[in-house]
């Protein structure tokens, strides 16, 4: 085989496995709900009945730079911030974890580092019931 002929099938080869991969990443992604919240006075509502066929919700608020996690808990509810706190990358859900398609870390679902360069876990929002919406205050 040439040399130019190996390259053309090697490069081939590599853009059809990345392909593949980011397919599968972005597939996983939209597995679950996005629900688009508006920012009033720092916080976010989220009505109780978006969670009535998941416990996963992923929070997209105005001009907020990240996603948040909020998930339904045994003891209530939880909001993480998907950034990485490598790099400060958007992370993206992936088979109940949370990747950084940066570097590679990889976290919990309660927001643990699971596999790094990351060493801290992620940042937790106050989450409140507030009558039938859970209410969260964002930070910063």
């Amino acid at each position: 085989m040439e040399r130019r002929d190996f390259l053309k099938d090697t490069c081939s080869l590599c853009l059809a496995l990345g392909a593949g991969a980011l397919s599968a990443s972005l597939a996983s992604c939209g597995s679950y709900p996005v629900y688009d919240a508006p920012v009033a006075r720092g916080t976010i509502a989220i009505p109780l009945s978006a969670f009535r066929d998941t416990d996963l919700q992923i929070v997209r608020a105005g001009a907020f730079p990240y996603d948040i996690a909020l998930r339904r808990t045994g003891e209530g509810y939880s909001a993480l911030v998907l950034r990485c706190t490598h790099a400060d990358t958007p992370l993206v859900p992936a088979g109940g974890e949370f990747l950084c398609t940066a570097h590679g870390s990889r976290f919990g679902s309660e927001g643990d580092v699971r596999r790094g360069p990351a060493e801290r876990e992620l940042e937790h929002l106050p989450v409140t019931i507030s009558g039938s919406a859970v209410i969260i205050r964002l930070e910063g």
